[in-house]
């Protein structure tokens, strides 16, 4: 999914930012960039012909997915959570955790709470959305995170939901502005997820990872 070799600074980072039910007539607006290495093999957005009815970007290299809808509304995305303390020790890939959402036959409500309930030690860290038309939730691995969503605008990157990096800041400010301005189309949000501005040293977080 989202690797651990660059830095915050950089132009390549996981970075989904939203706006839930702040429009009156989108209940969902998303924007989202995937930091991966050049290397791993993906399959643009598309109708996977198994599981039926997903339609998403896919990892060709474990079968998962970063980001998916079906046709019957469901939703999950899904980003790496980066702490440099804590060593990679999981034996599934994260890809895996939008899916089983996707294809589940529990609403978002009691998806949720059954994630609460049993833990995902299998995976290192992470951060999901999943939402369908009885709400919107926000899962990690470290469930005391997990929680169901009000109206607002949210970013996540490769820290917890809301955590205020420099990029997410801006991006978040960026679609406030969009909302504000009724500038919904795909190429303004597109241009904004592709703005090459580094931030200083100084105001990088401390994930545990250096900055070489």
């Amino acid at each position: 999914m989202c690797p651990a070799t660059r830095h915050e600074g950089e132009v390549a980072l996981c970075l989904i930012v939203f706006a839930y039910q702040c429009h009156p007539d989108f209940n969902l607006i998303l924007a989202a960039n995937r930091d991966e290495f050049y290397a791993r093999p993906s399959r643009a957005l598309h109708a996977w012909p198994a599981p039926a009815g997903i339609v998403a970007g896919q990892d060709l290299e474990q079968g998962g997915t970063w980001l998916g809808l079906t046709g019957s509304g469901r939703f999950s995305a899904l980003t790496n959570h980066r702490d440099g303390q804590r060593p990679a020790s999981g034996t599934r890939s994260r890809g895996q955790l939008v899916i089983d959402f996707l294809t589940s036959s529990l609403d978002s409500t009691h998806f949720a709470r059954a994630h609460t309930q049993t833990g995902q030690e299998h995976y290192d860290g992470y951060n999901q959305l999943i939402g369908d038309q009885h709400g919107l939730f926000y899962l990690a691995d470290d469930t005391a995170h997990n929680q169901r969503l009000t109206p607002g605008v949210y970013g996540i990157s490769n820290a917890r939901l809301n955590s205020p990096w420099p990029k997410l800041e801006q991006q978040k400010q960026v679609l406030q502005q969009h909302l504000t301005r009724n500038q919904l189309q795909p190429e303004h949000l597109i241009r904004a997820m592709a703005d090459p501005q580094r931030f200083a040293d100084p105001l990088l977080p401390d994930t545990g990872i250096s900055l070489e």
